[in-house]
């Protein structure tokens, strides 16, 4: 949906079966401003915003069946993508470009 501009019904509609109700909500809500072009929220470039290589990592949340991937870039950035368990299916809860890891990962690492 990158750089298309959607009516509302249709990209929840779309979006829905992938992403977690919370986060469909956030991103709906940040691309029907008019400032914003559908999809510019979530991928801002036209590059995905992971590389999936070795350097890719992975934290699991068992309390919260919530799944962390992550990977630093070479801006020194970290992008993060968050995932949850929805009625069986893996939906995309969230995502972050930080210049530190999220204190949730960071609590994961220690364990």
């Amino acid at each position: 949906i990158r750089g298309k501009h959607l009516p509302m019904n249709k990209m929840i509609e779309t979006l829905s079966p992938y992403f977690t109700e919370n986060f469909l909500q956030v991103f709906t809500d940040e691309n029907s401003r008019s400032d914003k072009q559908s999809g510019e929220y979530l991928l801002p470039a036209k590059e995905a915003p992971f590389s999936f290589h070795s350097e890719t990592k992975m934290s699991y949340d068992e309390e919260h069946k919530i799944l962390y991937v992550y990977e630093r870039a070479k801006s020194g950035q970290y992008h993060i993508v968050t995932l949850q368990r929805d009625q069986g299916k893996w939906k995309l809860a969230g995502y972050h470009e930080s210049q530190e890891l999220l204190t949730e990962i960071k609590r994961l690492q220690q364990l």
